[in-house]
């Protein structure tokens, strides 16, 4: 049995390993991709949740602020409204949290 530090140089025998070489680059290359498919993959399942809960939901402090500042709110509709978003804010703050790929390691 010829192991590759015995193989003697001939032309047949180069061939054979330049197409043993070539396969194995192939394959390699091809779990690489494998790997990065898998990531993007993780990356957007795992993470949709958490980027959805984080998208603005309308109106915020500042928004409300310079809508007031402006005269387009009266004081009563800006309190109202300062109050839902600080409710919102505190209910989401005190709400478990979910499991995200950052959690389960």
């Amino acid at each position: 049995m010829l192991t590759l530090l015995d193989i003697e140089y001939s032309p047949d025998n180069q061939e054979k390993m330049t197409r043993l070489m070539t396969g194995g680059g192939c394959i390699i290359a091809t779990i690489i991709i494998l790997l990065i498919v898998v990531a993007v993959v993780r990356k957007k399942y795992f993470f949709r949740q958490e980027e959805e809960t984080n998208a603005p939901a309308g109106f915020g402090l500042s928004e409300l602020k310079e809508l007031h500042a402006q005269g387009l709110l009266t004081d009563e509709e800006f309190n109202a409204a300062k109050s839902k978003i600080v409710a919102t804010s505190h209910a989401a703050f005190m709400a478990p949290k979910k499991k995200t790929a950052q959690n389960i390691k």
